[in-house]
């Protein structure tokens, strides 16, 4: 039996099914349709599903702005996860929304504002309310606008 196949058409058959697997892992309803006999979701020793607070917010590491839970336990942030209810993200976000636990955290975070008090070229830096910090770049920006 001869298999009438060119390679062109073999090409096209090729293409449309690594199309197909590629996107398949694209829809927000993934995680229930990949596991549609599980009753419960596993959860690990130490996890966060003994988290009572959940607040909601939008992830503010790349220009898609996902929407996003955030778990608190004892009043700090500890976990990012993908708002289930969103039909954009479904209940996944990628590596740098779950990295953005870590930046709120970060011990070189600037928490408040700073001045620069030295010369051009070797800054020091003093630390400024937000008071003086609005003061001095409304009158930057009066001077610009006048």
């Amino acid at each position: 039996m001869a298999l009438n196949l060119t390679r062109r058409k073999f090409l096209q058959t090729a293409s449309l099914a690594a199309a197909t697997a590629a996107m398949s892992g694209c829809f927000a309803n993934r995680a229930s349709a990949s596991t549609p006999f599980v009753k419960k979701p596993f959860t690990a020793p130490g996890s966060f599903a003994d988290t009572k607070t959940v607040v909601g917010g939008v992830c503010e590491m790349c220009f898609w702005r996902c929407q996003l839970v955030g778990k608190v336990r004892d009043g700090k942030l500890v976990k990012l996860e993908g708002n289930p209810k969103s039909i954009d993200n479904g209940a996944s976000i990628c590596a740098r929304g779950n990295a953005g636990v870590k930046l709120l955290y970060d011990p070189d975070r600037l928490k408040f504002p700073m001045k620069n008090v030295g010369k051009r070229g070797a800054p020091q830096w003093k630390r400024i309310t937000w008071d003086e910090a609005l003061d001095e770049c409304a009158a930057k920006l009066k001077g610009v606008v006048d």
